[in-house]
C-alpha cells in the first residue's frame, strides 16, 4: 500500500507539472495579461485551480473522517503585505513566479537554478536576522478548514455544484472542438489545466499536506540556520516528479531548448530569488503555496498575500519599464494563452 501511495503521488506531481507547462501557467504572465489586455483570465484560471483544491479537499475529508495530513494556518500582519510584495518584486525581476521558474527549468534552462539558489540564501538570510531579533516570526493560527462548523457543508454543496458545472462545460467544449481527451495537444486550455493542476494537488494537499518546492526550500533554510528539522526526503522526490512532468512537456512538444551558457539576465535570476525567498519566509510561503495550498486551508492570510504579490509584480513591471525593459504582452481568448 505504501509502494502504491508512493507511485500514485509521483504520477500525480508528474501531472500538475506536464499541466502547469502546458497552459504556460505563471503569476507574473498574469499580471501582465492584466496591465497589456485588461483581462484576467490567467488569474482565473488560478482561482479555479484553487476551488478545485477546496472541493477535494473536502470530499475526501467527508469520505475519510479526517483533516488534510497538514494544513497551516497564519496570522494576517504587515509582514504578509511586506512579504507579498517583496515576493512579486522578485517574480518579476526574475521574469517569473516559482512555478514558472520550474517550468522554465525542465524545459531545459540552467539559469533558473541561480533562482533556486538565491530563493534559498533569501529564506535563509530571514531565518538568520530572526535570529537577532530584529523581526519576529509569523504566528500559526488556527485555519479555518480545521474548525468545526456547519458552514462548510454548505460551502462544500456549493463548490461541488459548480464543480459538476465546470466539468460539464470542459467536456462539451471538448466534444465541440471534437478534441476529446487530447492529453497531448501543444497547448492546454487555462480551464483544463486548472482542472488536472486541482484535482492532483487536492489528492496530495490531503495526503501529504503543503509539499510544492517554496515549502522545500523553506525547510532547507530554516534546517542550515535555525537548527530546525531536515525536510522530509519525501518533499524531494515529489520535486523531482514536479520538475520531471515539466521535462516531459518539454521534450514531448519540442519546447526543451538546454541553456547552459551563463548570460547577463541570470544575474537577474538570482537577485529575483533573493527577493522571493525573502518574501516568501515573510508572508509565510510562495505563490505556489497560497494559491494551492493556503487558499484550500482558508487562512487568514491567504487572499490578502495574494493581492500584495500581484501589487509587487505590477509595480516591479511599471519599475523595469522605465529602465528600458517592455511589458511582455500575454493575451488569453477562447480560454487558451499566448505573449509576444
Amino acid at each position: 500500500m505504501c509502494m502504491f501511495l508512493l507511485i500514485l503521488a509521483i504520477i500525480l506531481a508528474s501531472i500538475i507539472g506536464f499541466s502547469a507547462h502546458r497552459a504556460s501557467l505563471c503569476t507574473v504572465s498574469a499580471v501582465e495579461e492584466i496591465i497589456t489586455t485588461r483581462r484576467a483570465y490567467m488569474l482565473g484560471s488560478f482561482l479555479k485551480a484553487a476551488l478545485w483544491v477546496i472541493g477535494v479537499t473536502l470530499i475526501l475529508t467527508q469520505i475519510f473522517s479526517k483533516m488534510p495530513a497538514h494544513v497551516d494556518g497564519w496570522d494576517l500582519t504587515p509582514y504578509t503585505i511586506v512579504g507579498g510584495l517583496v515576493f512579486g518584486a522578485g517574480a518579476a525581476l526574475n521574469g517569473g513566479c516559482a512555478v514558472s521558474t520550474l517550468t522554465h527549468l525542465g524545459s531545459g534552462n540552467l539559469g533558473k537554478l541561480l533562482t533556486l539558489a538565491g530563493f534559498l540564501l533569501g529564506a535563509m538570510s530571514f531565518g538568520y536576522i530572526k535570529t537577532t531579533g530584529w523581526i519576529s516570526s509569523p504566528q500559526p493560527v488556527e485555519a479555518l478548514l480545521v474548525q468545526n462548523s456547519s458552514w462548510k457543508n454548505w460551502m462544500l454543496g456549493a463548490v461541488a455544484l459548480w464543480m459538476v458545472w465546470e466539468v460539464v462545460r470542459i467536456l462539451r467544449v471538448q466534444l465541440k472542438t471534437h478534441k476529446m481527451g487530447n492529453l497531448i495537444a501543444p497547448r492546454y486550455k487555462l480551464s483544463s489545466a486548472a482542472f488536472l493542476i486541482g484535482i492532483c494537488n487536492g489528492v496530495l494537499f490531503f495526503a501529504y499536506g503543503i509539499w510544492l518546492h517554496t515549502r522545500l526550500l523553506g525547510d532547507t533554510a530554516r534546517f542550515l540556520v535555525l537548527d530546525a528539522p531536515q525536510p522530509d526526503v519525501f518533499l524531494w522526490v515529489l520535486f523531482g516528479s514536479l520538475v520531471l512532468g515539466i521535462t516531459l512537456s518539454a521534450l514531448q512538444s519540442q519546447r526543451f531548448a538546454f541553456k547552459w551558457r551563463p548570460q547577463k539576465h541570470w544575474i537577474a535570476y538570482f537577485f529575483g530569488g533573493i527577493f522571493m525567498g525573502s518574501g516568501a519566509a515573510l508572508i509565510p510561503g510562495g505563490n505556489d503555496v497560497i494559491l494551492l495550498s493556503a487558499l484550500p486551508s482558508l487562512s487568514l492570510h491567504a487572499v490578502p498575500a495574494l493581492i500584495s504579490i500581484l501589487v509587487g509584480v505590477a509595480a516591479a513591471l511599471y519599475a523595469l519599464r522605465l529602465i528600458g525593459n517592455e511589458i511582455e504582452h500575454v493575451d488569453c481568448q477562447g480560454d487558451l494563452c499566448k505573449s509576444d
